[in-house]
């Protein structure tokens, strides 16, 4: 079994780099010590959350070094799922699912049709917890990147941006257009840095939402010619899709 590998930050990775022993948070020893009941001289991978890794040794007051630092470099092209909020905790398993495949980023938007809605101190609650799901996550697929995880924000703010090397496609039951033929037929974008893939709520993206991304030069697709799929598992199957295409299970 690979030895138990856990996110620090950058700064407390930067000490520990340069030869000093450094405390876990709280919460990291207290998972560490007490969920995986590590002692101290348990062997342990260290990671930034930004692409650098690391052996590790548990002493009483934190943990060492015990070998090089090792930079891994973010696959290419970035996958980045655009969800829409749904109810009871679909967007958790969103978050979990996809960071466990390997997307750099999640955004939750705030959709026409989205069931539930956020405001005031329940925001902070949700986004600390989204935070915490994508960490745990990354972790337990041993990722040396941790996803960006971020919203609600609104239709328009995440349509903005595509273009140049950023391909934006919108999945929508009535496109008649699959990802294959988006993302490697003719118009597409040779060299793609992003690819961004927006699912809509359980009633889908309102007319006025698929206007919205049109008018940003997002493309609308189908994820199955035969079926409709949750919400909750369309975003896993089309980064699924997107990373199979882009060469990422070669």
């Amino acid at each position: 079994m690979p030895d138990p590998y856990v996110h620090v930050t950058p700064s407390t990775f930067d000490a520990l780099a340069g030869g000093e022993q450094a405390p876990l948070s709280p919460e990291d020893d207290h998972h560490v010590r007490r969920v995986l009941r590590l002692g101290v001289g348990a062997d342990l991978v260290l990671s930034d959350g930004r692409g650098r890794e690391a052996p590790a040794r548990l002493t009483a007051e934190g943990v060492v070094l015990t070998g090089d630092v090792v930079v891994v470099q973010e696959r290419s092209p970035r996958l980045h799922v655009v969800q829409a909020l749904a109810k009871s905790r679909k967007v958790d398993e969103v978050i979990r699912s996809v960071t466990e495949l390997g997307v750099s980023a999640v955004t939750v938007v705030a959709a026409d049709r989205s069931v539930v809605a956020l405001s005031g101190p329940k925001t902070r609650k949700v986004q600390d917890r989204w935070h915490s799901i994508a960490r745990s996550a990354a972790g337990q697929s041993r990722r040396a990147h941790l996803p960006e995880v971020q919203g609600p924000v609104s239709v328009e703010e995440v349509a903005a941006g595509v273009g140049d090397r950023v391909v934006g496609l919108v999945a929508e039951v009535a496109a008649r257009t699959g990802l294959r033929t988006a993302l490697m037929g003719a118009g597409r974008v040779a060299d793609p840095h992003e690819v961004r893939i927006a699912i809509g709520p359980e009633g889908g993206w309102s007319d006025d939402e698929l206007a919205v991304f049109d008018g940003a030069g997002w493309v609308a697709v189908t994820l199955s010619s035969s079926s409709v799929l949750r919400t909750e598992h369309a975003g896993l199957v089309a980064s699924a899709g997107i990373a199979a295409l882009m060469g990422w299970m070669d």
